[in-house]
């Protein structure tokens, strides 16, 4: 799983973290797909979507879309 406990990261995809509290009172009807850099290793079937709120920045659910031909299938 994508972790974004580090501030300035979130900040720069455009989330705003907030508390437990926070995240326990938003309703997550903002939600962004985000998919993680990797370095020299990668998957070459596909790759794995993160599912975030980004008013809060709680994690909701994870894909993992597969690569078919020239595209997603």
């Amino acid at each position: 799983m994508m972790k974004l406990e580090d501030v300035q990261d979130a900040k720069a995809i455009g989330i705003n973290l907030k508390g437990k509290f926070g995240q326990y009172l938003c309703k997550h009807e903002n939600k962004k797909y985000f998919t993680q850099q990797t370095g020299s290793f990668s998957n070459i079937q596909g790759e794995t979507h993160y599912l975030y709120c980004v008013d809060c920045g709680k994690y909701i659910n994870n894909y993992f879309a597969k690569y078919e031909g020239n595209g997603y299938k």
